[in-house]
């Protein structure tokens, strides 16, 4: 399932708020955020690509999501509070610009628009997870 694309609009609004926050950049191969790291800050993604893993048991590093240039992240743990349970890494050289969660939270509920939108990625990310799933 491909995933929908911000309208014009929104994504400047997003890319905006964004901006004013502390770039960072990562090099390919980077952990950005480790399981059990308290979340404190979202990454809105400048360019590059970012990947959220899980590590098996046995070893296996699974690729649940990926997230491209536009995007931002973890809004799992924006909205529910807990320490993420996944490792997120660069795939590639990595640009962002980082906001703290506190300021995300406040955006997205006076922007009613920017969190339709962030919704409805996020469903069409979930319903691109099930098909891998099944």
């Amino acid at each position: 399932m491909k995933q929908q694309r911000t309208n014009a609009v929104v994504g400047k609004k997003i890319a905006d708020f964004f901006f004013s926050g502390a770039k960072r950049s990562f090099q390919k191969g980077s952990i950005i955020l480790r399981p059990g790291e308290s979340i404190s800050s979202i990454f809105f993604i400048q360019s590059g690509y970012v990947r959220i893993v899980h590590h098996t048991k046995k070893g296996d590093a699974v690729t649940l999501h990926l997230f491209r240039p536009g995007c931002f992240f973890p809004l799992i743990n924006l909205f529910n509070g807990k320490p993420s349970q996944y490792t997120i890494e660069a795939l590639s050289p990595v640009t962002v610009y980082e906001k703290s969660s506190m300021h995300v939270r406040e955006y997205l509920h006076l922007h009613p628009d920017v969190l339709f939108d962030v919704t409805a990625r996020l469903l069409s990310g979930i319903e691109g997870l099930l098909l891998r799933v099944t």
